[in-house]
């Protein structure tokens, strides 16, 4: 919970990925400001369709500032793989993002799990 409104809110992701070779690579690492990427997100169709899977078992806000008093969360998101390419291989992958507010840590998430096709 923020006791202020945030603006400045900076991430930085790493994402590994794996396929069936088990040899895990890196797919992603960026720092990335969030008010710009929640701003952004409804310019990119994958994007917005994987955030508002997100959004139905969360309360995350979709634009900037953040509001402060609020708890966030984020409970069991399952992304329906309709909204990913068809082409897309099956991959396990883990992220480690960590939240900045005025360049201080204020939040590590780690979290992992894999995309395939039934």
């Amino acid at each position: 919970m923020f006791k202020q409104r945030i603006t400045n809110l900076q991430l930085t992701i790493n994402v590994n990925i794996t396929f069936e070779n088990r040899i895990w690579q890196n797919y992603a690492s960026k720092t990335i400001d969030v008010c710009e990427a929640l701003n952004g997100i409804q310019d990119q169709y994958i994007l917005q369709m994987v955030f508002m899977q997100i959004r139905r078992k969360s309360n995350i806000p979709w634009e900037c500032p953040i509001k402060e008093h609020i708890q966030y969360y984020i409970e069991g998101v399952a992304i329906d793989t309709s909204v990913l390419p068809q082409f897309l291989p099956h991959i396990r992958f883990k992220a480690n993002s960590d939240f900045y507010f005025n360049k201080l840590k204020m939040l590590s998430f780690k979290s992992q799990g894999q995309v395939f096709r039934n």
